[in-house]
């Protein structure tokens, strides 16, 4: 079967994650899953991903993933990968698409991405800055720059922080406050995940309209 979610394609060298996306986003109120709209259909998906017009291969695919930057056509694209400056500790620099899809993608400074307070402060900010205040972004992406994970949860080092954990409680409701926020921008949220989705990281993707996930066994969901 051909797989077509985001993690397995870019996972497998050979598209974009951001292509993914768009794939799946700009057809308007139709959101169907990428395996149905892609299954059997190897030769839609590899006519469309590849706008810009560069020959996509495996190895040169791999390397675009792992950027945060818009390669253009008249772009050489060799050995080395196309990387502007990273604004954020927790995410690679927000891409958003000519059709206005936003991709945002969890990258943070450990093996596997954890929700702690500074990851969601960092959050508030750049949805503040580049998103919310931004009318052109007409639906949101999710997904994970580590190839074998989506968020595995709370950092338990933070939790551990607080002595009192009544403390806990006003932080919560602060993270609640910011998915509900996010909610007010009235677009699409769409998460896309492979490897596991645990704890906060499950909520994340329950907070979002639409869920995509790989059928990799990596891929778990629970709290």
């Amino acid at each position: 079967m051909f797989r077509a979610t985001t993690a397995t394609l870019a996972g497998a060298g050979r598209y974009r994650s951001k292509d993914v996306a768009r794939f799946f986003l700009c057809g308007g109120a139709n959101h169907r899953s990428l395996a149905t709209l892609c299954s059997g259909n190897r030769n839609l998906l590899e006519s469309w991903s590849n706008p810009t017009g560069i020959k996509l291969t495996r190895d040169n695919a791999k390397a675009l993933f792992s950027t945060a930057t818009t390669v253009k056509a008249d772009e050489t694209v060799g050995g080395a990968a196309f990387e502007q400056a990273r604004k954020y500790k927790y995410f690679r620099n927000v891409e958003i698409t000519p059709e206005g899809v936003a991709v945002l993608r969890f990258d943070g400074p450990k093996s596997v991405n954890t929700i702690c307070f500074e990851m969601a402060n960092e959050t508030k900010k750049l949805w503040n800055d580049e998103i919310h205040s931004n009318p052109n972004i007409c639906s949101v992406v999710f997904l994970s720059a580590k190839l074998d994970g989506f968020i595995a949860g709370a950092d338990i080092s933070d939790i551990k922080s607080i002595a009192d954990k009544q403390d806990l409680i006003p932080i919560i409701g602060d993270g609640l406050k910011m998915f509900q926020h996010m909610k007010t921008k009235g677009v699409p949220l769409v998460c896309g995940m492979h490897g596991p989705a645990l704890g906060g990281g499950l909520e994340w993707a329950l907070w979002c309209d639409y869920r995509i996930c790989s059928d990799s066994p990596k891929t778990k969901m629970g709290t």
